[in-house]
């Protein structure tokens, strides 16, 4: 079982607020769905430095750069899709408002 350390008010249905300019920011624990599991071993081999030579897809889940600004705006972040943390969380946004559907192109290895 995967854990991953985040922020409640980054799980808000749209529109997203913006996160406290404190650090006092309220935290849960969030148990990654079985289905990430498997896309990030299909994008990675679960490999948090990859890259794609053909690409700006870089990290765990792959993500592209144009994603990775998505991610960084709504969630008021800088994001280093390098950093294991940053792309799991980048992550988890996408598949808590779009669920799979930016992982579709390698359906056919994580649907199994």
């Amino acid at each position: 079982m995967t854990i991953l350390l985040v922020s409640t008010k980054w799980l808000l249905p749209n529109p997203q607020p913006r996160l406290p300019e404190t650090n006092k920011q309220t935290k849960t624990f969030l148990e990654i769905p079985e289905v990430m599991n498997r896309i990030a071993f299909c994008e990675s081999s679960n490999n948090h430095k990859a890259r794609n030579d053909s690409s700006t897809a870089r990290g765990t889940y792959q993500i592209i750069k144009g994603t990775e600004e998505l991610c960084e705006k709504w969630l008021d972040v800088e994001l280093d899709m390098l950093n294991r943390n940053d792309n799991e969380l980048c992550a988890m946004w996408l598949f808590n408002r779009y669920k799979t559907k930016p992982w579709r192109a390698s359906k056919s290895c994580w649907s199994k």
